[in-house]
């Protein structure tokens, strides 16, 4: 089922300058013991990694984190060092904050290569298995890229309702979803866009997508931590809503207020919805 009342319950309990328990601060560590294992891959993240680390700073500050005690991210990486953290796994060690902060130095230290980035997906699908959102919404668009390869590989002309590529692009789909629902419900807007284009551009549940567009933009707004990261998604989702909320029974006044953010998010203001 999809998570649209879990959306709208998480977006409005979020908050602007979320609160940090003192278990939620991570140690002390200088910027250049930071560059001296990652380079400057953090600083310049391939987009799938660059929202991983969006939503591990997410979960990490949520008052209702399941992983509070959790020592995840980079900074406990560097303070313990990638050797501790491997011999924490190599010992047998499969906790949530060992999974996830090997793969980030799999995927992101500056000795990484295709063949340890691939190890990293694989730890973070491990870490999403365990319920750790923020691995989910990664494994989410992991599975969607697939999909959208094998059908550019493909072509919907030349499938076939028993082939091989559809029954794997249905599977690809329905493990995407989800996961999307993992992390939608826990109120992250990437994935709460996601579920509403994918909804929005279907045949039979276009209205659904409107109502999950809309959560996504409320939870955009309530925590200016996203802006630079969902701008795209935020500009594209005002106008599916603005072309399809009439269908989904919102007003022409509450379309055009819709329209009316798009030059206050741009400035970077803060803006809410009276819904």
């Amino acid at each position: 089922m999809l998570m649209l009342a879990a959306c709208a319950a998480s977006s409005e309990e979020a908050s602007p300058t979320p609160a940090i328990s003192p278990s939620a601060l991570a140690p002390n560590v200088s910027l250049e013991e930071v560059e001296d294992l990652f380079g400057s891959n953090l600083e310049y993240p391939e987009p799938e990694v660059q929202e991983l680390l969006l939503a591990i700073g997410m979960e990490r500050t949520s008052t209702g984190s399941r992983f509070r005690e959790e020592r995840i991210g980079v900074p406990y990486i560097v303070y313990d060092t990638p050797g501790a953290w491997v011999s924490r796994y190599r010992t047998g060690d499969k906790s949530v904050d060992t999974l996830v902060n090997m793969a980030l130095v799999m995927m992101i230290s500056k000795f990484k290569s295709e063949s340890t980035y691939r190890v990293g997906v694989d730890l973070l699908r491990k870490a999403a298995e365990k319920g750790y959102w923020p691995a989910s919404a990664f494994t989410a668009g992991k599975y969607l890229r697939q999909a959208a390869e094998i059908g550019d590989k493909v072509g919907n002309n030349r499938f076939r309702d028993e082939s091989i590529e559809s029954k794997r692009m249905l599977l690809l789909g329905k493990l995407a979803m989800e996961h999307l629902n993992r992390c939608a419900e826990a109120g992250f807007a990437p994935c709460q866009y996601r579920i509403g284009f994918w909804l929005a551009n279907s045949a039979d549940k276009p209205t659904e997508g409107v109502e999950v567009l809309r959560h996504a933009i409320k939870s955009t707004l309530q925590d200016n931590r996203y802006q630079g990261y969902v701008d795209e998604s935020f500009f594209h989702a005002v106008q599916v809503i603005y072309d399809l909320g009439e269908s989904a029974g919102l007003s022409h006044a509450m379309r055009e207020q819709y329209r009316g953010l798009l030059e206050g998010y741009s400035k970077g203001s803060q803006q809410s919805l009276n819904m």
